[in-house]
Formats: structure tokens, C-alpha cells, sequence
């Protein structure tokens, strides 16, 4: 693989990253229990605990 293309395959992996999280969030935000998110967005339980979290701590601000 070409350096070009690991570049673009990074890019790649870190927009989906940045979806999966705006869209845990929004889920989050929606009240959506934890194993559904966990469910559609393969993210394991402690990762988004802590998601939640840092919203929580964003909304007392």
C-alpha cells in the first residue's frame, strides 16, 4: 500500500470516528438507552459512559 493511500485510509477511519461519535451523542441526547447504542454503533459500554459523561459536564458549564 502507497503512502497516499494509508494517508486516505486514515482519513477515512477518522471521519467514521467522528460520525460514530456526533451520533452517539445525538443518541445520548435522545435518552436511548446504553445497549442500543451499543448495538448500532458496535461501541463498547465504557466508551460511551464516558461520552455521556463529558456531555453532562459540557451541559453544567
Amino acid at each position: 500500500m502507497s503512502a497516499a493511500q494509508q494517508l486516505r485510509l486514515e482519513g477515512i477511519q477518522q471521519g467514521i470516528e467522528k460520525n460514530t461519535l456526533t451520533i452517539t451523542k445525538n443518541m445520548l441526547r435522545k435518552g436511548l438507552d446504553i445497549s442500543l447504542i451499543q448495538d448500532i454503533t458496535g461501541l463498547d459500554k465504557h466508551r460511551i459512559e464516558e461520552i455521556k459523561r463529558e456531555l453532562e459536564k459540557a451541559s453544567k458549564k
